[in-house]
């Protein structure tokens, strides 16, 4: 069978990514040997007329279409362009926004997709397309489907072994083929890849729906599998930057040692940046400096919030201060630091907003990002939202959280946005002058 993977074409979204899409990558190395997969991803610029003509040219029996929710109105645009070309192609939908949507509100919003999958899709995927045309296909974990005037689903299953799947089909998603980008050192061109070395996050964060797309469970990969796949990806694709991708990848430090330990003990001359864990007791003194003996060139920290009241709304477990010693350490050891921050949580005050802004200014970090906070399907965040409004339903198509008659905060959606925006603005003055910046957030904003 004939399967084309896709996101939503880049011409319809708004800021599309530049690096490639391990999903899609590890989907069509799932396929192989059963299947015949091709893949379109971020990298694939061109419009409509190079995408049409990829479809006629390979004809595809099953499309699937990888979906996040900001580009819901993307996906739904792609897919009536397959549907003109391709009308009898099996539409298939997965990735964050099937994962976490309601499926009734899924279907009843792509009302030309076939099917949907939640969670991962890897192990089942091919059994499900080698079934399509005998029909027998209930029984997938994960499905979506509509059946006698109503929607069913079938609960999601989760990857136990990560070291049993294969590496992502790269040379689908040639890494050399992408914009480069990343907080390295050098200077110039060089290609640059995501990497995984687990999945699963046991957090418990008011606005994040991660865990639907991948468990709580952590599960974790082998170092030497890991170390494995960077190997080659400098070796055959030229790629010296690593985005290590994980939301718990520092979760556990034996895991955390034996990665870095295994980057040197092989002598890879490569860089790349990681995400800190929710608890950061791991990241002490000794295992930074271990990390940027390993190439590690940057820490990126979801701090979210520096009111304690807010902190305790959202379920963040660790300490403001704890954030800000981290970083302190991180910048000692050579790496650089970055700090997420969130604004316009569910009952957060004005008052907090700014003390978040005023305390994230003076964190030793050299990075700094700042963004209204977005009610994601299946989060705790848009249960609150939702209810508080009475919203039976969400057409995630026009919504923007910017211009929104139904606030999250305190603040209406406009003044929210306004309140972000000054925050970036002052992030140029704080590059130039701390003492300034300071100011700013105080008087500004």
């Amino acid at each position: 069978m004939k399967v084309f993977l896709s996101q939503p074409l880049a011409a319809y979204v708004l800021q599309a990514p530049c690096m490639p899409d391990l999903g899609l990558g590890h989907i069509a190395s799932a396929l192989s040997g059963r299947h015949d997969a091709r893949v379109w991803d971020w990298n694939r610029r061109e419009g409509e007329g190079a995408f049409t003509a990829m479809l006629r040219d390979f004809s595809p029996d099953v499309c699937g279409l990888k979906v996040f929710t900001k580009d819901v109105a993307a996906a739904r645009k792609t897919i009536a362009l397959i549907r003109r070309i391709l009308p009898e192609t099996v539409v298939i939908l997965g990735g964050p926004h099937p994962s976490c949507s309601r499926p009734d509100e899924l279907m009843s919003q792509f009302p030309e997709c076939d099917y949907a999958f939640r969670g991962e899709v890897e192990h089942v995927l091919s059994d499900f397309l080698d079934a399509l045309p005998d029909g027998a296909r209930s029984g997938a974990p994960g499905l979506i489907w509509r059946e006698g005037g109503g929607v069913r689903c079938n609960e999601p299953t989760f990857i136990k072994d990560l070291d049993a799947l294969p590496d992502p089909a790269w040379a689908l998603i040639d890494p050399r083929a992408y914009a480069p980008a990343g907080p390295g050192r050098a200077t110039g061109w060089r290609a640059a890849a995501p990497i995984v070395t687990t999945r699963g996050c046991p957090g418990r964060c008011t606005f994040c729906s991660a865990y639907r797309v991948n468990g709580r469970i952590i599960r974790r990969r082998s170092p030497g599998r890991v170390v494995d796949e960077m190997e080659r990806l400098a070796k055959e694709y030229a790629v010296t930057l690593f985005h290590v991708m994980d939301n718990c990848f520092t979760s556990d430090a034996r895991h955390l040692e034996a990665f870095c330990q295994e980057i040197m003990r092989r002598g890879l001359k490569i860089e790349w940046d990681c995400n800190s864990f929710e608890r950061l007791d791991n990241l002490d003194a000794a295992h930074l400096a271990l990390m940027r003996s390993a190439g590690c060139v940057r820490l990126h920290m979801g701090v979210e919030s520096a009111a304690a009241e807010t902190r305790r709304m959202i379920n963040k477990k660790a300490d403001f201060l704890d954030y800000e010693r981290v970083m302190r350490e991180a910048r000692r050891a050579g790496m650089g630091a970055t700090g997420w921050f969130i604004l316009g949580f569910p009952g957060e005050s004005r008052a907090a907003m700014r003390e978040t802004v005023r305390r994230a200014y003076a964190l030793p970090a050299d990075q700094l990002t700042f963004t209204p906070c977005f009610p994601l399907p299946g989060s705790e965040v848009y249960a609150q939202w939702a209810g508080h409004h009475q919203l039976e339903q969400v057409d995630w198509a026009s919504y923007d959280v910017a211009r929104s008659p139904y606030p999250v905060s305190e603040l209406p959606s406009r003044e929210l946005l306004w309140l972000t925006r000054r925050a970036r603005l002052g992030l140029k003055v704080r590059r130039r002058s701390r003492a300034l910046g300071a100011l700013w957030a105080r008087w500004v904003v």
